[in-house]
């Protein structure tokens, strides 16, 4: 079993010794899980770190019983923190609970499990650019963590979707004694369903409606971090200790000089006491909480730099969105009397309070075993016909059409909000109203360089830059009186309290929310994952090496995005009070058409200056992107302006597109432009179209030698902190200097040698004028490049050649000519690859780290000689020529393409085959395209039903559905890891035939059984570790409907079934 410390400074020695793979620091409703399932690993050695007191401490009945839900704060087992004074609520400050305790808040909180709807874990998604945070994907995760239990005295008797829950530790359960509040709110859906449906269970992924409430009560007693996850495994795993009572003061660079990894934890139990430190092999895992985790950040070194300034923290690592947009939810109680009894008789007399307690002790059933006075809520919308007023063209804060503005609570007594009286007669209900998608966001900083002191937690409730919160509030309040207008409540619900009754205009329920509202403890967003959050996709925090976060404080704000339309609304700055609050700003740049293919360009000058008086108001802006229909392309008359915003990060531009005659004279960037912090550019091509006008497209030699001019000066200024780039291929090695310092550069995407689209009326000689020489083609400078950029993790070349045969393309990759001059440093941390090359190039693969883990070879590179346009993919013998020379033992995705051109090539297909489980013997995801050469007489026998094709010993698809042959059955079997398999297998009866526009097109559900049956083949002879399949259908204009896709399910007696996905 593991161990649990109480004192660093004692047991230092003994923690030392131990040298821990993670430090887990916070054992709260996140780090209890996470220290847990890392400790299933048996090789992994895991210590959880928390400030507060054990579960167990003192007092802890008013964690464990359920009656006592939420009674913890103020208590020792509380931070004990305080807002700052919030002007949006009168200057008041009050109380901001937080668990200080093993278990964290989920052993101090309410008890209400709701997971949210779809649409939270979508946005997720969208923000983070990663679809594993997809609802889809996550439920599964999300079941493997709970299950529904019976409750003490109903069981199962109300009614939920087994389906919503799983099988985990954590306990949840439907009330046990309903009241009559209870009945009538839930008839209250049936009598109103169409403004308050009913919802079967809350947890389903759609809650929006009425419904009854799960709580983490199982057998009578909170469920909780610690009681499900973290406790069971310190009894039973020797690989897990707990160190309490102790604070993380910051993290410190694990290397000196080095400011990328931080696996060092510095520890104390006291501001004046004695630290210690401990460094974690692996990583160590935030999980210190919403305000915790940016506290522990800015204290690192690592946050906005006026923050850390101010509280003399020397900056290490510049992340201006630490600790910043903080959102929480505010709610309001209102009250009415009722005319049968609450449980307000029942708490107004003590002597009910003896054989309550009594019962619970000896069955642990009863009123205590409850959850405290409200077991039904509704998740709401502000009807359509008042949203589009309210937002006043904001972006809707909910996370989609299926989410909540604002939420319901039916509480069996009187709640007062904060200063209120409680009347001592009657009986009582209150609706508690919670604000579900906020608007404002505040800010967690850091006061002081020491960690013993609290931060200033602002949560900046109805702000004035956000109207949209207290018109939401409002609509709110009269959509009780609209719930209560249901026939079930006339002879129940009596007159309401004295304050709730004088509520009679707008003036007076906003005067009543800024006077009374309060948290309701659900606060997100101070670490927040996204492209100009905190964190990425994997919740590891940007330009540190080793450090990730995993709590509340990953989830990302509601309000990110403003699109500026310039010529839609007369040159129109956007609404004033959104300005301060605006993070991500794009700028389209539509224009007037005039006729078919005339076009009027923006008055740049115009938007330039307006541009200078917007970016000083505009204070959170983090990324700054122009629209893809912006004429003109890259503005570096704005670039020069943006240089002036101090918290820009993440930078999106586009290449220009050149119309003869009427583009206005390109502008050259300032030298002056010397530092910029950015930490992303993404410079895409533009590409041109015939329907833009004649000439558009055309690119003079000039233009790109000037366009490289200024990305040199814009890369150059920011090279320092510069961790992505993303660059047309044309301007590479005009843009790029490989005499600067790139060792903070990450991510390397270059997009084509040349634009890929047909160039109207340009001739080849001028097409010809843009490439690059012979002699500059001889020239190692790509491979200069590479070695620049030493820490580089993922690189993607997709190259293509504009005026010259394809042989032109092979410099770029693997040059025949010098080895790098530093092998050993030479992109020895890459992780990702993505290649295009038009030719066989045996030593692409020869450059890459053995500890490469993803490798696309890519789909069709494209080569313009003369006006025409070459789309080659390599042979299959090309292809094993590549990976004869490769051994790559970590790789676990591999991407490639390859064609069978003659009969060679069938036996190069099978010594191909017989390669890739030698070279990559890890694969866990594998995409083969495979195509055909259908023009060639030799193997077009092959496809004939009457020859036989026993002898052939490799996979085919051909009239008979004879798929499969023993050699490619060989590589299934011989990847154990394999999890997922692509196949896009050229069909000859599909062949130069139309794709299917619909599933209604003739044929196609005769193609997909054909399919099925080969998936059903594919999933025979894999690995039992095969989950699942997609094999290329053709359907559709949409690469997303390109695939089928089949989830691979073994039953119990080894049959498998293939669901469609």
């Amino acid at each position: 079993m593991g161990k649990t410390y109480v004192s660093p400074d004692s047991d230092s020695e003994e923690l030392e010794d131990k040298h821990y793979d993670f430090i887990v620091v916070g054992a709260g409703t996140a780090g209890g899980v996470v220290a847990a399932r890392l400790s299933e690993n048996p090789t992994f050695k895991v210590l959880v770190v928390e400030a507060g007191l054990s579960d167990d401490a003192e007092g802890s009945d008013v964690l464990r019983i359920p009656l006592f839900a939420g009674r913890a704060s103020r208590t020792h087992f509380d931070w004990n923190y305080t807002t700052t004074p919030q002007p949006g609520l009168g200057g008041r400050a009050f109380a901001y609970p937080r668990g200080f305790v093993v278990g964290g808040c989920s052993n101090t909180n309410n008890l209400v499990y709701i997971r949210g709807p779809a649409d939270d874990f979508d946005r997720i998604a969208r923000v983070s650019g990663d679809a594993g945070w997809a609802w889809d994907n996550m439920k599964e995760y999300i079941q493997k963590n709970e299950q529904h239990v019976p409750s003490w005295k109903n069981g199962d008797e109300l009614d939920f979707d087994s389906d919503a829950h799983g099988y985990g530790p954590l306990q949840t359960s439907l009330p046990a004694e309903p009241t009559e509040l209870d009945r009538r709110v839930i008839e209250t859906s049936k009598q109103l369903p169409h403004l308050f449906p009913f919802q079967r269970d809350l947890n389903s992924g759609d809650c929006l409606g009425v419904g009854w409430i799960h709580t983490t009560i199982g057998d009578g007693v909170r469920s909780s971090s610690s009681t499900a996850f973290l406790n069971p495994a310190l009894a039973t795993h020797d690989n897990l200790d707990l160190l309490i009572h102790t604070h993380v003061t910051r993290l410190l660079p694990t290397c000196p000089g080095s400011v990328f990894d931080f696996r060092k934890v510095v520890l104390a139990q006291a501001e004046d006491g004695p630290t210690f430190t401990l460094t974690a092999k692996k990583e160590v895992i935030l999980c210190a909480g919403v305000i915790g985790t940016p506290q522990i950040l800015q204290l690192s070194g690592i946050g906005p730099t006026d923050v850390l300034k101010q509280a003399g923290v020397p900056q290490l690592v510049r992340s201006p969105d630490v600790g910043q947009h903080l959102q929480d939810q505010p709610v309001v109680f209102y009250q009415w009397r009722v005319n049968e009894p609450t449980f307000s008789s029942l708490l107004r007399n003590p002597a009910n309070w003896s054989p309550i307690m009594a019962e619970y002790a000896d069955r642990l059933t009863g009123f205590a075993a409850s959850p405290p006075f409200f077991n039904t809520m509704a998740f709401l919308r502000v009807p359509d016909e008042e949203l589009v007023g309210m937002l006043d063209g904001c972006e809707d804060p909910a996370a989609g059409p299926k989410s909540a503005h604002f939420v319901f609570s039916w509480i069996n007594t009187f709640i007062p909000n904060a200063g209120q009286p409680v009347p001592d007669d009657g009986d009582w209900i209150s609706v508690a109203v919670v604000l579900e998608s906020p608007m404002s966001a505040g800010s967690v900083n850091i006061k002081t360089a020491s960690a013993f002191t609290h931060p200033a937690i602002d949560p900046a409730y109805f702000s004035s830059a956000a109207p949209f919160d207290m018109s939401a509030m409002i609509t709110a309040f009269k959509t009780i009186y609209t719930f209560f207008s249901a026939p079930v409540w006339k002879d129940y619900l009596g007159a309401p309290s004295d304050e709730v009754a004088a509520l009679t205009s707008d003036a007076a329920v906003e005067s009543f929310i800024r006077k009374y509202a309060t948290t309701i403890r659900h606060p997100v967003g101070t670490a927040r994952i996204g492209r100009d959050g905190v964190l990425d996709s994997d919740l590891r925090v940007k330009n540190v090496e080793g450090v990730r976060v995993v709590d509340a404080s990953v989830l990302p704000a509601v309000f990110e995005h403003v699109r500026w339309a310039p010529a839609l609304r007369s040159y129109a700055l956007p609404p004033e009070g959104i300005l301060p609050f605006i993070r991500l700003l794009t700028l389209e740049g539509i224009t007037y058409p005039f006729g078919d293919e005339r076009f009027e360009y923006l008055d740049r000058r115009r938007i330039v200056t307006l541009a200078a008086e917007l970016l000083p108001k505009l204070t959170a802006m983090h990324t700054f992107s122009l629209g893809d229909e912006l004429e003109g392309g890259l503005w570096t008359e704005l670039v020069e302006v943006l240089a002036a915003a101090p918290t820009l990060t993440y930078l999106a531009l586009f290449s220009p597109w050149e119309t003869a005659g009427t583009m206005p004279e390109p502008f050259r960037l300032s030298p002056r432009l010397v530092s910029l912090p950015l930490n992303t550019i993404l410079y895409r091509r533009t590409l041109a179209r015939s329907t833009r006008g004649p000439g558009i497209g055309r690119r003079t030699a000039a233009l790109v030698e000037l366009q490289g001019e200024n990305l040199r000066r814009l890369t150059s200024a920011c090279h320092a902190s510069l961790e992505k780039l993303l660059i047309p291929g044309e301007h590479l090695l005009r843009a790029v200097d490989p005499d600067v310092d790139w060792s903070r550069l990450r991510t390397l995407d270059v997009q084509g040698l040349w634009p890929q689209d047909i160039f109207d009326g340009a001739d080849d000689s001028e097409l010809e004028a843009q490439s690059p020489s012979p002699e500059a083609r001889a020239q190692t400078r790509i491979l200069r490049l590479l070695e620049a950029m030493p820490n580089l993790r993922f690189i993607s070349l997709e190259l293509s050649v504009l005026g010259h045969e394809p042989e032109g393309a092979t410099f770029l990759a693997a040059p025949h000519t010098l080895p790098p001059r530093r092998p050993e440093a030479f992109l020895r941390l890459l992780l990702e690859f993505t290649f295009c090359s038009l030719v066989a190039n045996e030593r692409i693969l020869e450059f890459l780290p053995s500890g490469l883990e993803f490798l696309a070879l890519a789909r069709y590179p494209t080569a313009s000689t003369k006006g025409v346009i070459r789309q080659p993919i390599l042979r299959c013998s090309e292809m094993e020529q590549i990976f004869s020379h490769v051994d790559f033992p970590l790789l676990t995705s591999l991407i490639f393409w390859y064609r069978i051109q003659d009969l060679g090539d069938v036996d190069a297909e099978r010594r191909l085959l017989e390669l890739i489980p030698r070279a990559f013997p890890r694969l866990q995801t594998l995409v083969i395209h495979r195509l055909f050469n259908h023009d060639s007489p030799a193997l077009r026998e092959l496809w004939d039903p009457v020859v036989s094709l026993l002898h052939i010993h490799y996979l085919l698809y051909p009239r008979k559905l004879i798929v499969y042959k023993p050699r490619f059955r060989s590589l299934l079997s011989k990847l154990p890891d394999l999890r997922s398999f692509f196949g896009n297998f050229d069909d000859p009866q599909r062949h130069r035939k139309y794709r299917f526009r619909s599933i209604h097109d003739p044929g196609y559900h005769t193609h997909i059984e054909r399919l099925s049956k080969l998936a059903l083949d594919i999933a025979a002879q894999a690995s039992p570790s095969l989950k699942r399949i997609a094999i290329y259908r053709e359907l559709g204009r949409d690469d997303a409907f390109y695939w089928q896709y089949w989830d691979v399910v073994r039953g119990e007696d080894g049959n498998i079934v293939l669901p469609v996905s």
